[in-house]
């Protein structure tokens, strides 16, 4: 099967995604003509700091 232009641009997106997303791979993928199935694997993003803010509401008097 030969991919058309859009094809060619899916297939050589995918192919990038783990230069481009650290935590991110690519199990397996195809491209078929009109969609595409892609298998990935999303690892823990060591980067990521969180915080957390409690509010609370004034008390009525």
């Amino acid at each position: 099967m030969q991919l058309n232009e859009i094809g060619k641009i899916v297939n050589d997106e995918l192919l990038k995604t783990a230069q481009i997303r650290e935590n991110v791979q690519l199990d397996e993928f195809i491209v078929i003509p009109n969609h595409v199935h892609v298998i990935i694997i999303i690892n823990p993003h060591h980067n990521v700091e969180t915080t957390r803010w409690v509010v609370s509401k004034p008390k009525k008097r």
